[in-house]
């Protein structure tokens, strides 16, 4: 589901003081046939974080493969949170993946800012824009998220005490992919 550079050790192969590459190397293997090199820059400037990925095969048939990155934001009481255009909403099943799409609830809808809801999220969003916004009034702070075109759906997750008891609340997740979760095509 979440692939293998997740768990993985990554070389740093360049670090500079606003930038830094890393690199994850996987050979085929039991578990993955796939032999590929995974490839991310995270550079900072005055008022802005940029990643960039790439992943190339680097061994036998192309990869079916996707990116997703798991940015975890603040969660405090007055937290707003507003989408770019989108299109379905995709409901989770009963396996923790996306299952069926449908019109989002009242209050998964964001096309204003709005306080995400405090209950179990773990639904995508499909045909994203790639922008999104998260606002925290109380600090005077609005961040302004935007993917490239490849990362057309948008994941919004936020755990509950019931499935993990030492969360209160405190972050959630805005995750841009190119796939939806679990390989399967929209």
């Amino acid at each position: 589901l979440h692939g293998d550079a997740w768990l993985g050790e990554w070389d740093i192969d360049e670090q500079a003081a606003t930038t830094i590459r890393l690199s994850f190397r996987h050979p085929a293997d039991d578990v993955s046939p796939y032999a590929y090199t995974a490839e991310q820059r995270i550079s900072l400037e005055a008022d802005s974080l940029s990643c960039a990925f790439a992943v190339t095969a680097t061994e036998g048939s192309p990869l079916p493969f996707g990116i997703g990155h798991h940015p975890y934001f603040p969660l405090r009481p007055g937290t707003r949170l507003r989408l770019g255009k989108t299109g379905n909403f995709w409901c989770e099943g009963f396996d923790y993946l996306p299952d069926r799409p449908m019109a989002p609830p009242a209050d998964l809808r964001f096309q204003d800012f709005a306080e995400p809801p405090r209950r179990r999220i773990n639904n995508m969003y499909a045909d994203w824009d790639g922008q999104a916004w998260v606002r925290w009034p109380d600090e005077g702070i609005t961040l302004h998220m935007q993917a490239d075109p490849i990362f057309s759906r948008l994941m919004l997750f936020i755990n509950t005490p019931e499935r993990d008891p030492s969360y209160r609340f405190e972050y959630f997740c805005l995750e841009p992919m190119t796939h939806r979760p679990g390989g399967q095509a929209t």
